[in-house]
């Protein structure tokens, strides 16, 4: 299946509205050398037993870099690899300072020493947590699998006052979502090792249009390296982007303009790509958007700019020049 997704003119990852993505297949990049990698929570709904895996060593070219974690899901470095037509890493393309595991795509850390903050310092499916396991917790305190923070265990469900986890595992004595597949009526499965309702644990839970398990996340996404795209696609936030060298690689089914610098097919690199009356500016994200600032706001019931490059009423008390609604309200509507 082309896992190459095509162009709808609404932007390169459709409508969502992304973070700005300053990215860099450096910075992404895997190395030839396997690290050690701490964070894959173990069994069990406290994740008991964090395992820390070891990687085999990376090494050939392509999308899939070697290297890829044994045991409890730990992080690792990838093998090298030119990956897609465009150059990128193994796991395309970061957001600046992420790194990058060959299994779990782009994440904050890979192991322990890469989490400073003493209070997050264990590092868990990629991202820096108080804790990963019961283990890492102060005596009598256990280690919740949904949000991986130390507390006292439950021990019934009157304890639970999470309502996203309102069941009490009595078991490893934490709040979870679900115990028992029979609690999850809108998913498929129960993860014991995040405690949630989810629709994977591993990538063989997936489909052939959203092949890859976002284990933290509990999820079934488009990509989280490279060797999840086709030919020619590189992952840039979990959806497969086409990559090129100039325009003449893009447009069709594809955004019509090649960023060179990412070497990715995106929608704009300025305002002038953006041809559609109603969003004539190049957002953060390279997709046209409504507006970028003020001046984009041509119409005068709508003068402002909000975060998400729409046109509103008004952001700030400032944006209210009617005396009689002097006061920026609910609904970025100006009131009285």
């Amino acid at each position: 299946m082309d896992r190459g997704r095509a162009y709808d003119g609404r932007g390169l990852f459709g409508t969502a509205i992304m973070f700005a993505l300053t990215a860099s297949a450096v910075s992404c990049g895997g190395n030839d050398n396997g690290s050690t990698g701490t964070g894959g929570v173990g069994t069990g709904a406290t994740g008991n037993g964090a395992s820390t895996s070891s990687s085999a060593t990376g090494s050939g070219t392509g999308a899939a870099g070697g290297g890829a974690a044994t045991g409890g899901g730990g992080a690792t470095t990838g093998g090298g690899g030119d990956g897609a037509t465009g150059g990128a890493a193994v796991c395309g393309l970061c957001e600046a300072g992420s790194l990058c595991d060959s299994v779990l795509g782009c994440v904050h850390c890979l192991k322990d020493a890469d989490c400073p903050d003493q209070t997050k310092s264990i590092c868990v499916l990629g991202a820096c947590q108080e804790c990963g396991a019961s283990s890492d917790c102060a005596v009598n305190h256990v280690c919740s699998p949904i949000d991986h923070v130390c507390a006292l265990p439950c021990t019934g469900n009157d304890d639970c006052a999470n309502g996203s986890a309102p069941l009490c595992d009595t078991q490893n004595g934490v709040c979870v979502e679900c115990i028992a597949k029979a609690q999850c009526p809108s998913n498929p499965i129960c993860s014991p090792q995040i405690g949630q309702c989810v629709d994977c644990m591993t990538s063989a839970d997936c489909g052939a249009a959203t092949p890859a398990c976002d284990v933290a996340a509990g999820s079934c996404v488009e990509c989280l390296t490279n060797a999840s795209c086709d030919a020619d696609f590189v992952c840039v936030q979990k959806a497969c982007a086409k990559s090129c060298k100039s325009n003449t690689d893009c447009g069709g089914a594809q955004p019509p303009v090649c960023d060179t610098g990412d070497e990715i097919c995106v929608q704009c690199l300025v305002d002038n790509d953006c041809t559609s009356a109603n969003q004539p500016a190049c957002g953060p994200t390279k997709t046209c958007v409504e507006c970028n600032v003020k001046a984009d706001c041509a119409d005068p019931s709508k003068p402002a700019c909000a975060d998400w490059h729409q046109c509103v009423g008004c952001v700030v008390d400032a944006d209210c020049k009617d005396p009689a609604t002097p006061t920026c309200g609910p609904g970025n509507q100006c009131v009285e």
